[in-house]
């Protein structure tokens, strides 16, 4: 449990910031007396807070990582051998430190639940695989939890083992006209060893088939594990493109790390199928059916 809880701690963006932190302070350190011991230590907070955010696989853009690789490393070597004018080093040190916390601010948002505005009772379709679909042993999935706790139909298309090209068929029995359309998908295809550029272009596909003026489109994110930050940003890039409201990754991340949120460290409880059941009841904004006066 430790190991997972461990490596969900990365998969769910925590690390990330942690990271930031870390290189916050060994920035400051450094810019502060130097002594041996203390330039020691920066190092050593620079190099754990760079890896820990390598390892987070937070989806932030190429450019922006280099461009505070690059004005980080500067400031090191100014740091190290001054060469260059006082004034530099300090506009790289400032530099090095809006960085820092650009990243942070770039982040936090990805981290707040959507909440969708309120519209009318047209019918919810889930797309998604055994997350959704369960084991096949007669559980009450989260659709179904869904379904009680809410005054409109619920349909689950979900099917166990589906990925983003396979779910295609299930988002061909999606008819035409409104709806709200929850998609919980990819597990299997970054678990799986879908190479990243097949998973774009079938998640393209999928949600290039279910838009619509008066469809509603939300997605789970998925909890990178280290050194799958293109699927992160696939995700990102396709659901700004398509107006889909994504449900950040420590949303699933903490319910698979929870206690009791798992049968199998992967599949779902009955007290995880309940948690997802509520974050997408106030994600979609539908409130649960009127009790009736006197029950």
């Amino acid at each position: 449990m430790l190991t997972l809880r461990t490596a969900l701690f990365f998969a769910d963006g925590r690390a990330y910031f942690l990271g930031i932190v870390l290189i916050i302070a060994g920035l400051l350190l450094l810019a502060g007396r130097k002594t041996r011991k203390t330039t020691k230590r920066s190092r050593i907070l620079l190099i754990v807070g760079g890896v820990i955010v390598i390892l987070s696989s937070t989806p932030a853009p190429l450019w922006f990582y280099g461009l505070w690789l690059v004005t980080t490393v500067a400031w090191l070597i100014h740091q190290s051998e001054p060469m260059l004018k006082r004034e530099v080093g300090i506009a790289l040190r400032i530099g090095s430190l809006l960085f820092c916390l650009a990243a942070a601010a770039m982040e936090i948002p990805h981290r707040l639940l959507p909440k969708l505005e309120p519209q009318g009772q047209e019918k919810v379709y889930v797309i998604g695989d055994s997350l959704s679909a369960g084991m096949g042993a007669g559980e009450t999935t989260w659709p179904k939890l869904l379904a009680a706790d809410v005054p409109v139909e619920v349909v689950n298309l979900s099917a166990a083992g589906a990925t983003a090209g396979t779910s295609m068929n299930q988002a061909q029995q999606v008819p035409q006209g409104p709806a709200t359309v929850v998609i919980e998908i990819g597990g299997n295809d970054l678990l799986g060893g879908t190479p990243a550029h097949a998973f774009e272009e079938d998640l393209r596909r999928l949600l290039d088939s279910l838009k619509g003026d008066s469809r509603r489109l939300v997605m789970f994110e998925l909890p990178l594990p280290p050194f799958s930050n293109r699927f992160g940003r696939i995700q990102r890039r396709l659901a700004s493109e398509f107006d889909v409201a994504l449900i950040p990754k420590r949303i699933l991340s903490d319910v698979i790390g929870s206690a009791r949120g798992t049968l199998d460290g992967l599949h779902l409880s009955d007290d995880g199928h309940r948690e997802i059941a509520d974050t997408v009841r106030r994600v979609i904004n539908i409130p649960p059916p009127a009790v009736p006066s006197g029950s």
